[in-house]
């Protein structure tokens, strides 16, 4: 009863989890691919928008000017939300 899975998830679908995956180990996401998509959108936004060149980019961001280089090359992330809820439609100023 004083276990994580139970405080984080309640007694019901912690045993459910237990049950189900028992002996098991499981690894949860780390998410780095929401990570990854937000910064593309973001690199993308700040060179349309901003007009600021890969080198700029590169120094804001802490990414190398050819890692921003070959994210301007691929295409932007659709409809990237914004991290409070925005619709996607505002753009990064």
């Amino acid at each position: 009863m004083d276990h994580d899975l139970v405080r984080i998830l309640g007694w019901k679908d912690a045993r459910r989890l237990c049950h189900s995956f028992g002996g098991e180990i499981l690894q949860t996401s780390n998410l780095r691919y929401l990570e990854r998509s937000w910064r593309a959108w973001s690199i993308h936004q700040l060179a349309r928008v901003s007009g600021l060149s890969p080198a700029d980019i590169a120094d804001q961001i802490g990414l190398s000017v050819s890692r921003v280089r070959e994210i301007l090359r691929g295409n932007p992330p659709e409809g990237m939300p914004g991290r409070a809820g925005q619709n996607g439609s505002e753009e990064v100023a």
